[in-house]
């Protein structure tokens, strides 16, 4: 099974996957796309060893601008102004 690196050095991202509270995990790119559709294991990076924690089903990606990127905040649980924001003008995946 393929795994999937979630860093979760200051926000224990890959935890709140697995427990369903971070509903979209987000990416500056389509980094996923080949795992769509397909099962992965997540694997917390960032805090000691990376370690896989469980498994989860990758969707379809949605695209998103800045405005509504702050609008799904609640559903994928990056803070604004954190490292994992989304740049002005950018997209995230």
């Amino acid at each position: 099974m393929i795994g999937v690196n979630v860093n979760s050095k200051s926000i224990p991202y890959a935890d709140l996957i697995i427990d369903g509270l971070k509903l979209y995990e987000t990416r500056n790119s389509n980094s996923l796309k080949p795992y769509i559709g397909q099962r992965v294991a997540i694997v917390r990076t960032g805090a000691g060893k990376a370690q896989a924690i469980g498994t989860v089903e990758i969707g379809e990606p949605l695209v998103v601008g800045p405005e509504q990127f702050r609008k799904l905040q609640a559903l994928h649980l990056v803070p604004e102004g954190s490292t994992f924001d989304i740049q002005p003008g950018g997209t995230k995946h």
